[in-house]
């Protein structure tokens, strides 16, 4: 993937504008093997999982320096006829000299909502496209951990 990044402030003209380009390769290993018998509530036996693993290399002064690895696995167990155990495991980790930040916690959507900090740590053009939330955990705030690794 090639990305081209701007990013300019309109509420404050004198700020510098920020520009990047990027290679961006990336490979994904994804197996799916979970079952919907007739139910459509979600899964009711099986697992699914993704390893994913991208990165930029640093081409020139301007280039960015990131590597990132994430895991997504999810196991469905039918233990009677209505009731499913179901469980996730997720993670991921990110090495560089520009390692990209991962946001942790609360679910998706705005009703009802509170930050954990009193901003999302957007300071460069490249966090526009690399910051990734992490949801839903419930009972923690929305980014109530921020960093380049969670796992």
């Amino acid at each position: 993937m090639w990305l081209n990044l701007s990013r300019d402030n309109l509420d404050n003209a004198s700020s510098p504008s920020q520009h990047r380009s990027l290679l961006l390769p990336q490979v994904s290993y994804v197996n799916d093997n979970s079952i919907w018998q007739g139910e459509w509530f979600g899964p009711n036996n099986g697992s699914r999982f993704n390893f994913t693993f991208y990165g930029t290399p640093k081409l020139g002064n301007d280039g960015l320096d990131m590597q990132t690895f994430t895991a997504d696995y999810r196991n469905y167990l039918k233990l009677a006829k209505e009731f499913i155990f179901a469980y996730r495991l997720s993670g991921g980790m990110s090495i560089g000299n520009n390692r990209q930040n991962f946001l942790l916690g609360g679910t998706e959507g705005w009703i009802n909502y509170h930050l954990a900090t009193n901003e999302i740590p957007i300071n460069n053009v490249e966090d526009f496209a690399f910051l990734t939330q992490v949801l839903p955990l419930r009972g923690y705030e929305y980014a109530g951990r921020l960093g380049p690794s969670l796992l």
